[in-house]
């Protein structure tokens, strides 16, 4: 019996981190790197919640580990040019606030008003690795 209980342990664990390992894998399919951020609906906070930065290397990839989310995420990428200007952009359709400059966390992203909105894309998230490619 004692077998039996730890076997059904074993096999409720694997299952259980099969299901929370959600990723967002996220290319870099130019010769720049890319810096990207994200939106998702915050269940905590019963709101939507614009992250951001990460980096991606030229022709590398970033795999964003999102636990157990399932739903509807947003992206909005970017390049830098010199200066720290904008140079090339990837998102459409949605926007969220963001800090163009600095590390970032704005919950109530799609509500509040700020001086800084940036255009991001629609993804749904299912269970498992999540291709997000950005490309020329």
């Amino acid at each position: 019996m004692k077998k039996i209980i730890t076997i059904a342990f074993l096999v409720f664990s694997l299952i259980v981190k099969t299901y929370a390992q959600n990723t967002l894998s996220c290319h870099n399919n130019t010769n720049k790197d890319v810096y990207f951020a994200y939106a998702f609906y915050d269940d905590d906070n019963k709101c939507w919640t614009s992250k951001g930065w990460h980096t991606i290397k030229a022709y590398q990839q970033y795999d964003l580990d999102l636990g157990t989310y399932i739903g509807k995420i947003y992206i909005h990428g970017m390049q830098k040019a010199l200066l720290g200007l904008s140079e090339d952009t990837w998102g459409s359709g949605y926007k969220f606030c963001i800090d163009p400059v600095d590390a970032f966390t704005i919950r109530d992203a799609d509500k509040i008003n700020c001086a800084n909105k940036a255009e991001f894309s629609e993804r749904t998230i299912g269970a498992g690795i999540n291709k997000w490619e950005f490309n020329p």
